[in-house]
């Protein structure tokens, strides 16, 4: 009985054997399978680097050969007209609303534009009333880099008023009375901008030459100070800022002589005068004491400023 169940035994061990090198085998196949996942996974999802023609450019990238891109029924001008000609719908503002919002698209290489975006919410209604209408724009001229159209980021600035709608650009002042002041424009926004009344740039330049003055307490100082002004409707100077200082003392300096300078002629805007602010940068630069002060550049160098850098 013994040497029955023995030879059973004997006889069944192949296949048992059999079957564990099957399984074995499968066991192998598989875990080969698993590690050969992830390597086609990364050869399958390897980004293709973007080209030259997927790249999106912005202004600084533009070199002084390049072409900006236009809105090509107007420019500027005519961009302006058409976002004052959208139409929000009746409740999209509420009463008192003053909402400046930046707006923000691609004009693709064929002028049409892509991806409008607010960086911020006024109202669903007029949000929608607004992108809606951008992306009905007309198409742009394209910008130009190296003699090929590109994509080029652009934006602009929207001011949301209740009873006004929309309208490119800065909002207006207010005045100490509540009242709002007449709006100041930037040199893109007008149809001819301000000049200078005694001769164009060419007199502003021999007017700061003239006037200017390095003080003494300042002595040893150079560098750059930049003024901002408002050309007004009479032409009058006012508003003067520093956008850039150097030192109180040159600062001070700068915004004396522009405060002083004589009424300019002011920027014309579809047939009027219009307010308009404008920057100048002055440059100072110090001279030791010794200095030669016998020639006439000599002397224009002493009174503190370098006059191919003013403007």
């Amino acid at each position: 009985m013994r040497n029955m169940r023995k030879t059973n035994r004997q006889r069944s061990a192949p296949w048992w054997r059999l079957l564990l090198s099957v399984v074995l085998l499968l066991a192998a196949g598989h875990g080969k399978a698993v590690a050969q996942t992830p390597q086609d996974s990364t050869a399958i999802n390897v980004a293709t680097p973007a080209t030259d023609d997927d790249r999106i450019y912005n202004f600084r990238m533009l070199g002084e050969q390049d072409q900006r891109p236009e809105f090509a029924i107007g420019g500027m001008h005519g961009l302006k007209k058409y976002f004052e000609s959208i139409k929000l719908p009746r409740k999209a503002l509420k009463k008192g609303t003053r909402e400046k919002v930046h707006l923000s698209f691609v004009i693709d290489k064929d002028g049409t534009i892509l991806n409008p975006k607010l960086t911020k919410s006024v109202s669903p209604e007029a949000d929608e009333t607004v992108l809606q209408a951008v992306r009905d724009m007309p198409a742009w001229i394209p910008a130009i880099k190296d003699g090929k159209p590109v994509k080029m980021r652009g934006g602009v600035a929207l001011f949301f008023t209740y009873g006004q709608g929309v309208r490119m650009g800065m909002p207006p002042a207010k005045s100490q009375n509540g009242n709002e002041a007449n709006e100041v424009n930037s040199p893109q926004q007008v149809d001819q901008n301000a000049e200078f009344s005694k001769g164009g740039t060419e007199g502003l330049i021999r007017y700061l030459k003239n006037n200017i003055q390095h003080p003494r307490s300042a002595n040893g100082i150079s560098g750059k100070v930049s003024i901002s002004f408002v050309v007004d409707k009479d032409g009058s100077i006012t508003d003067v800022k520093v956008l850039r200082s150097l030192h109180p003392i040159l600062d001070k300096e700068a915004i004396r002589v522009v405060q002083n300078m004589p009424k300019w002629k002011p920027a014309i805007h579809q047939g009027q005068a219009v307010r308009c602010r404008y920057t100048i940068p002055i440059t100072f630069k110090s001279y030791p004491d010794n200095h030669n002060k016998s020639s006439r550049s000599s002397r224009s160098k002493q009174r503190g400023y370098d006059l191919n850098k003013i403007l």
